[in-house]
């Protein structure tokens, strides 16, 4: 079994949870949100994809690229 095939059998996160003690102060919220994000298992695409309602939802929008 290749590596690919050995990847897409594993079950992947349906969404983000954020906890603030696993969020890094040294990056900022877009950081964090990309970070978090390739912890859980997602692929840059699919974060780009959900970055916006990420950022909706936590209401981050004046202070994503500020260090949290």
């Amino acid at each position: 079994m290749n590596n690919q095939e050995e990847n897409s059998s594993l079950p992947k996160p349906s969404a983000f949870t954020f906890h603030p003690s696993s969020l890094s102060s040294l990056l900022t919220g877009r950081e964090n949100i990309y970070n978090k994000g390739a912890v859980l298992g997602f692929s840059k695409q699919e974060i780009d994809e959900k970055f916006d309602a990420i950022v909706e939802f936590a209401e981050l929008e004046n202070f994503i690229d500020i260090l949290v």
